[in-house]
């Protein structure tokens, strides 16, 4: 019989990578017996703590933790060995499988809603803290302390066995949360592996940033004969509104004129604007971004690095409502680029990250994922053999939108541009925009609009209306249901968020699972520390293959397509495509493994 206990650890802090440290943990077996122990009062106590936490990490136990991942990064560094090996539950990830719609799954409240066990030992807590000085639980006079981490570790026992049944009797989430722990096992290797920044390259660019946001802010000055902030909302009104005369779009909850970037792109698409008019928009926008990015580089990348300028992110691998995953401590899931539609001017931070000495770095990411799970979804059939014919989705709707506008153009720029706007169609469609919004996208009038929409209407009815379909499911069921099995609660005041939910909560899945196989053959068929995991990235995979192996990567990188592609559940095939660097993220190429 399965022998479960419960293990929750008390910190110094939450960057136990670095420099915080545990000092207390706690212990409930699933009669509700409690232990608490302390490493950091006598050599006598710290040694008894190794032993009898030897004994929760030696296998004789499932350990059942909240946010695993940390617990377990905890007592590695405390007992100087690896213990992920062992079989463990995480009751977070329960929570974001069961009921993903909650509002708040922290361990007290959710204690507190199930097990009537009251939040206010935290408030006891805090009376013996000083704010604003780094005195930290440690302190806490011990009885208080003690009660204090043995109510944590009762409370994740009773979620656990509240929950639990509920995951083993259902075969789908029974083999998801599988998935899910060893997605935490792996996360830890990419946590502790970390990725290289190129200091030299950060701090250059840091320089080159201030250096130019310091000659746009002259200038606006020289321009406007006024010695105003540039950085300050107000200043920016008056420039915008007064000087410039431009039009007031909207205001802030206090009544103030906006000038978020949204606005500024707004006055500048929509707004018939001089050249001055002009000029002032895009210098505010490049401030914006450049000083926006001069702050993520300088207090983020460059203050998180270790004395290898190895950054150790800190990766959620169950953050959003949809269950896909997260990144801070800095957050490098959203690491600008250039060449963004919708920033005219990036910062180029992918030049901030380089591959170790002796590695290149890979991304394998998901070409078309997304469009193709909708066309799974909504099982239109002339799509779907299209598709696995192996047609270009974008084509096909192209010619529906413009017909032999497309069809017989003869201008390779223009049949581009006609194609981009089908494709922005294509995926706005199904979510369900409004005629306007796809007038704009096909760069035609909303009567014109609504007559294409019909003709794709017409063809590919399913797609057309997902929205329509699953927002009735939603009013109906509360949820929808991903193609693995598990169910993502949608509020019914908002079922239009079903599509949403359902696209990216199955891409959530397919990627962790990809994770999971990748890092599962490298581990029983490539040499140690030839290749490593770095990072996910939405539907992307980062990682780093040692140089003197790469005579050997290129079949390696068939199989893991092989395994990353595999997924009979969808009636489209998916498809990776591999990039490499041998300098930065910024000019990886594309890596062909023909």
């Amino acid at each position: 019989m399965e022998k479960f206990i419960a293990f929750d650890t008390e910190t110094t802090g939450l960057d136990v990578l670095r420099d915080d440290y545990m000092f207390a943990f706690s212990l409930c077996d699933d009669d509700g017996n409690l232990e608490v122990f302390r490493v950091d009062k006598s050599k006598r106590e710290k040694d008894k703590a190794v032993k009898r936490m030897n004994e929760v990490f030696s296998g004789k136990y499932t350990v059942v933790m909240f946010n695993a991942k940390f617990d377990i990064h905890v007592a590695e560094k405390f007992l100087g060995r690896r213990v992920r090996h062992v079989p463990f539950c995480d009751v977070y990830i329960m929570s974001k499988y069961l009921q993903n719609d909650h509002p708040d799954h922290r361990l007290k409240t959710l204690a507190w809603e199930l097990g009537d066990i009251s939040t206010e030992d935290e408030e006891e807590i805090k009376k013996y803290l000083t704010p604003g000085k780094k005195k930290g639980y440690e302190h806490v006079p011990r009885l208080r302390m003690d009660r204090y981490a043995s109510l944590d570790s009762l409370r994740t026992m009773i979620l656990h066995l509240f929950w639990w049944p509920m995951i083993k009797k259902n075969k789908n989430l029974s083999r998801l949360f599988n998935m899910e722990m060893d997605v935490i096992r792996l996360t830890l290797d990419m946590e502790n592996r970390g990725l290289m920044l190129d200091r030299r390259e950060s701090e250059n660019l840091v320089i080159r940033l201030e250096q130019e946001c310091q000659e746009i802010s002259n200038k606006i000055v020289e321009k406007c004969g006024r010695n105003i902030n540039v950085y300050k909302g107000d200043d920016i009104a008056w420039l915008l509104f007064d000087w410039c005369s431009l039009p007031v779009v909207s205001f802030t909850p206090t009544g103030k004129k906006k000038v978020s970037k949204d606005v500024l792109l707004y006055l500048k698409e929509e707004h018939k604007c001089t050249e001055k008019q002009v000029w002032f928009i895009d210098s505010i926008l490049k401030l914006k971004s450049y000083d926006r990015g001069i702050k993520i580089i300088r207090d983020n990348y460059l203050q998180l690095v270790d004395e290898n300028d190895i950054i150790h992110p800190s990766i959620n691998t169950c953050a959003a409502i949809t269950l896909r995953q997260s990144c801070n401590n800095p957050n490098l899931q959203n690491v600008a680029k250039e060449g963004v539609l919708l920033n005219p001017f990036p910062v180029p931070a992918r030049r901030c990250f380089r591959p170790r000495v002796g590695y290149i770095n890979g991304h394998v990411d998901y070409s078309g994922i997304e469009l193709k799970l909708l066309v799974h979804y909504s099982q239109d059939k002339i799509m779907v053999d299209h598709i696995n014919n192996g047609g270009d989705p974008h084509d096909f709707a192209a010619q529906l939108f413009y017909g032999e506008k497309y069809t017989e153009c003869k201008d390779p720029d223009l049949k581009k541009s006609l194609r981009g706007a089908a494709k922005n169609a294509n995926f706005g469609i199904p979510y369900g925009c409004s005629f306007k919004k796809l007038a704009k996208i096909l760069g035609v009038s909303e009567k014109e609009a609504k007559v294409k929409f019909e003709r794709y209407g017409e063809v590919l009815p399913n797609l057309a209306f997902l929205t329509r379909i699953l927002s009735k499911e939603v009013k109906q069921s509360g949820y929808v249901e991903t193609v693995f099995g598990n169910r993502l609660y949608v509020s019914r005041e908002k079922p239009y968020v079903g599509t949403n939910y359902l696209i990216q909560g199955t891409a959530a899945i397919v990627l962790k699972e990809a994770e999971r196989r990748f890092y599962q053959y490298v581990k029983e068929n490539v040499e140690d520390g030839v290749c490593n995991v770095l990072l996910p990235i939405h539907d992307e995979i980062v990682f780093e293959w040692a140089r003197a192996s790469l005579p050997e990567m290129k079949e390696h990188l068939r199989n893991i397509r092989e395994l990353m592609i595999d997924f009979p559940e969808f009636s489209v095939p998916l498809e990776v495509e591999f990039t490499i660097t041998t300098t930065n993220w910024q000019k990886k190429k594309d890596y062909s493994l023909n």
